[in-house]
């Protein structure tokens, strides 16, 4: 009984881990956009997403 609870716990977790690795790969292509488009047009806004963008993947 403890090695199935023990099991789903470690699915749940796995399945946790691999949500959030999705959600890092979206932030990060994202973030690349928003880069090359800053690269052309130095706009603040742009700007201000982009470290935004970076703060939220350190988090």
């Amino acid at each position: 009984r403890l090695l199935a609870e023990q099991e789903a716990l470690n699915r749940a977790l796995l399945e946790k881990l691999n949500e959030r690795e999705r959600e890092i790969d979206h932030l990060q292509a994202q973030l690349d956009k928003l880069r090359r488009m800053n690269f052309g047009s130095r706009s603040e806004k742009v700007s201000r997403r982009i470290a935004q963008m970076e703060a939220d993947l350190k988090a």
